[in-house]
């Protein structure tokens, strides 16, 4: 009996068993773990601290095992470390999943609610994040068919920076265009030009300026010289680096001419002064680090919107003393990499960037919360095994004396965590690798494993560079580092958000009939009563930018001021179609009428002065006549300065005298009256000839005429007669009359000059109607007649030489005049 009792208490407790797999197929279902997530705070700060708690509990009791918690993550995230009911420490993030490892529910002991708090820290951008719902996993009375995952709903999660920066967002980029047009007369047919201006405008609180960090390593193994190259080049891998960074130098100065060379020297330089607001600041994940290392100044302000590097060198540790911080001061960059020598004997990858990331999440919750900066990691070296590992998980030093390939493989598997700290925070890795690529050593190849994984996933650039140039040697292709600087600046500067991405830029300008396009650049049309003038696409970053575009036209129309109606500006900025106005402005139309010049003597019917089209007769050495100037219409310009003078001979040169007039007052017709006596002016001229006058007026539009002209002077004609009384006494003798000359010049001949013709004069009597008859050195000779009275009459002709042309021709001068006498010969007196 007891045996058999035995053998019944067996099977019932294996029916027992037995039972539990069987329930989760009854109605009442198998027993089950329910479970929840919370969330210490939902709006965060960049860095800051907060805690997720996630609870279980059956439903039932049974024998729950292997309980964990598998949270979709983004990137970004780190643990800082956790509490509660975890089974062994297992939390970790891999793989963008928090996974938390509870401990067990052994049969029988009961329903409790297990809890575990993780306490996290996000690095990445600002952003909100949903989280995806969370998967409780678990076996049940050791059945491991399946895992029974259960859903869990989870938080958002929204992140800002710590201080709020000025943001990038560009608004209402617009192009504020002027019209400048000529503001004094323009003449009708004459070109002229119209300028129009266009100057960005984008309302914008930070200029999207370009960030580099440049790691620098200058290890002892960077001193080693690069194999043997086609002629005998063989740098050392620090010297092929520094050609790197003078070629990453002259790339950016070609991008950005407008911030010259020159305009570096005031840069404040870097020093060893301990910064207030620390630069590289200790690390979350390194404990060691340490605060009293030195650190830089800031370099002062920023000149124009050069991109700004940072440059930190680095062995085993980083060489604090030598670090520049945001600086475009390139010239100092160069000496700065020219002066360093190589120092220590590790190359330490890990650590330099992990603090680097650090450094940009420090610039980020204090500075400047949009600091994105590419990443440029020079080295020969992978992962050293001597370098310091941080995981959320655990941190190790391993000996470069180590060459175990288990502590290798978990130091490597330890750094994909930058994976997760390089996507989130959005910053690219590109290395430049100078190094052999044969290099078999176990560390060294899975280091370098790990590092071109992380600049893969970061959306980096590698180079394979010993050499300054591009060369081919033991069959690898090695790209120049001078190359390699200058593609990566290539690359991230045209990755560069600008401030203005304007397109299809055009201005298009109404113009009434009567306008004509004259000159203007490639592409500037003039049709159906449109100017329409393209310009092309331009980026704008920062500075003062105003693009001109000078059109000249001409307008043949009726004269009058017109007003331009204004010009519209079509363009795209940053995608999206804008229109500006440009006001116009009034123009001044006139015909181009100079002045009009006459020469004019007095009008009392002088029979002896003459006024030709290009000549006058005028007579004494002081005589009258006008310079007259005018407008030809009367919305002419007004008369500004009259210009005179004379010439005797022939290619002499000729002393102007300058007559200003006020326009305001007297500029509309405008006479200068010569010898009249109201003091305008005077001249006097030394001799009796032709004399050339050469007269020029202006306007106060800058139009001006000018006139030659010739004016012959002439003496008057003036004479008397007179009788040589004692020879009329005697009475069977002729008597003789006299000519007396008011001017004894009066019967000198007037030489031909200019072109113009020489002149005669002849002078002739006659007694009682009697033959003219010459009067021969002055004298008449008078006969004795019956008559007891007579008269006496002489005649002076002045003529122009035989054969002068016309009018010369037809021009004669003639005097007259007549003197009776009576000769009583019995009283034989006269």
């Amino acid at each position: 009996m007891r045996r058999i009792m035995v053998v019944l208490t067996l099977l019932l407790a294996l029916l027992t068993v037995s039972l539990w797999p069987g329930q989760s197929m009854n109605a009442a279902g198998s027993p089950q773990m329910e479970g929840s997530v919370s969330a210490s705070k939902t709006d965060i700060f960049v860095g800051e601290q907060f805690t997720l708690t996630y609870t279980i509990r059956p439903t039932e009791s049974a024998n729950f095992k292997f309980p964990k918690i598998v949270q979709p993550i983004p990137y970004g995230f780190a643990i800082v470390s956790h509490q509660g009911d975890v089974f062994n420490n297992e939390v970790e993030i891999k793989y963008n999943e928090l996974r938390i490892s509870f401990t067990e529910y052994p049969y029988g002991s009961g329903r409790d609610t297990k809890r575990a708090t993780v306490t996290l820290v996000y690095k990445g951008k600002p952003a909100r994040h949903q989280l995806g719902q969370a998967k409780l996993e678990y076996t049940v009375n050791e059945d491991w068919s399946t895992r029974n995952p259960r859903n869990l709903n989870a938080p958002a999660l929204s992140f800002k920076n710590r201080v709020e920066g000025p943001s990038t967002r560009m608004t209402d980029p617009q192009l504020n265009g002027t019209l400048a047009a000529p503001t004094s007369t323009v003449y009708i047919g004459d070109p002229f030009a119209l300028e129009y201006s266009l100057t960005p405008n984008i309302e914008i609180e930070r200029r999207d300026q370009s960030d580099y960090i440049i790691l620098w390593d200058i290890s002892k193994s960077m001193e080693r010289d690069a194999p043997n190259a086609p002629g005998g080049d063989r740098p050392q891998r620090l010297d092929a680096a520094r050609y790197g960074i003078r070629a990453f130098v002259q790339q950016l100065r070609q991008l950005y001419p407008d911030d010259q060379q020159e305009n570096y020297y005031g840069i404040t330089k870097v020093s060893n002064e301990t910064n207030g607001k620390s630069g590289l600041r200790e690390n979350q994940f390194v404990s060691s680090w340490t605060k009293s290392k030195p650190l830089t100044k800031r370099t002062g302000p920023q000149v124009g919107k050069a991109p700004r590097v940072t440059f930190i060198p680095f062995s085993e540790h980083i060489v604090y003393e030598h670090i520049i911080e945001r600086t475009n001061d390139y010239s100092f960059l160069i000496e700065k990499a020219d002066s360093l020598h190589v120092t220590g004997t590790h190359t330490d990858v890990t650590r330099v960037l992990h603090e680097t990331m650090d450094y940009v999440l420090y610039e980020r919750e204090h500075g400047d919360p949009n600091y994105e900066p590419a990443v440029i990691l020079i080295t020969d070296g992978g992962f050293d095994t001597y370098t310091r590992i941080f995981n959320e998980k655990y941190e190790a030093r391993y000996s470069t004396d180590s060459k175990m390939a288990g502590e290798i493989t978990k130091a490597v598997e330890a750094t994909y965590d930058f994976d997760n700290l390089y996507l989130a925070m959005g910053i690219p890795l590109h290395l430049i690798r100078l190094d052999d690529p044969a290099n078999q050593e176990m560390n060294y190849r899975e280091g370098l494993k790990a590092l071109e994984n992380i600049v893969q996933k970061s959306g980096g650039q590698r180079y394979l560079s010993m050499y300054r140039v591009d060369r081919s040697y033991g069959g690898v292709n090695y790209t120049g580092t001078e190359a390699a600087f200058a593609d990566l600046v290539r690359r991230t500067e045209a990755k560069r958000k600008p401030w203005g991405d304007y397109r299809n830029i055009v201005i298009n300008q109404p113009l009434p009939a009567g306008y004509q396009l004259v000159e203007a650049p490639k592409g500037v049309t003039l049709s159906g009563g449109t100017l329409r003038i393209p310009i092309d696409n331009f980026i704008y970053n920062s500075g003062k930018l105003t693009l001109k575009n000078n059109i000249r036209l001409a307008y043949t129309g009726l004269p009058g001021t017109y007003r331009l109606a204004d010009a519209t500006t079509s363009f795209q900025a940053n995608g999206i179609n804008r229109t500006a106005a440009i006001a116009g402005k009034s123009i001044v139309f006139k015909s181009k009428n100079p002045p009009k010049v006459e020469v004019t003597v007095p009008d009392d019917d002088q029979p002896d002065v003459v006024t030709g089209a290009d000549f006058i007769i005028v007579r004494g050495k002081e005589p009258a006549f006008s310079i007259k100037a005018s407008r030809q219409e009367s919305y002419d310009d007004l008369i500004q300065q009259i210009e005179y003078g004379f010439a005797q001979d022939v290619g002499k040169e000729i002393r102007f005298e300058t007559k200003q007039i006020n326009p305001e007052r007297e500029g509309a017709n405008y006479t200068l009256a010569f010898n009249s006596g109201g003091g305008s002016a005077s001249h006097r001229f030394e001799q009796y000839g032709w004399y050339q006058m050469v007269i020029k007026v202006t306007n106060t539009g800058g139009l001006s005429t000018t006139k030659e002209m010739y004016i012959l002077v002439l003496p008057e004609l003036d004479f008397t007669i007179e009788i040589d009384q004692p020879a009329a006494t005697v009475s069977y003798k002729p008597v003789i009359a006299m000519l007396r000359w008011g001017d004894p010049e009066l019967r000198i001949p007037i030489a031909p000059k200019f072109g113009m013709p020489g002149m005669t004069t002849l002078v002739e009597y006659s007694l009682s109607g009697q033959p003219w008859k010459p009067a021969v050195f002055d004298k008449i000779h008078i006969m004795r007649q019956s008559a007891s009275t007579q008269y006496i009459t002489v005649r002076i002709v002045q003529n122009f030489n035989s054969g002068a042309a016309a009018p010369f021709n037809g021009i004669t001068f003639q005097s007259d005049q007549r003197k009776n006498y009576a000769i009583n010969y019995d009283q034989k007196k006269y």
